[in-house]
Order: C-alpha cells, then sequence, then structure tokens
C-alpha cells in the first residue's frame, strides 16, 4: 500500500476463525493499516438512495 500511506482498510467475516487467520496472515505481511471485525454486511441497512 505503498502508493496511499493513509489508507485504511475494512475486512468483516461472519466467521471468527477466518478474522483470526486473517489477523495473523496479514501481520505476517507486515500490514498495520487493515481493520477486521466479525459481522454480517448483510445485516446493514443502507440509507436511502445509496
Amino acid at each position: 500500500m505503498e502508493t496511499f500511506p493513509d489508507l485504511r482498510v475494512a475486512g468483516i467475516d461472519l466467521q471468527s476463525t477466518q478474522i483470526e487467520y486473517a489477523h495473523h496472515y496479514l501481520n505476517t505481511l507486515g500490514f498495520d493499516n487493515i481493520d477486521l471485525c466479525v459481522g454480517d454486511l448483510g445485516a446493514l441497512v443502507a440509507p436511502p438512495g445509496f
């Protein structure tokens, strides 16, 4: 992410084990600008017109 040094990325997954795996994998790659959490994107309600 050298092109966008101030970029923050969010990742969401239903399975906590996938989030744990992703945390470990991203740490081995040296990424520290990625936030991961357990959640259901299908449950989000978008504002009108989105």
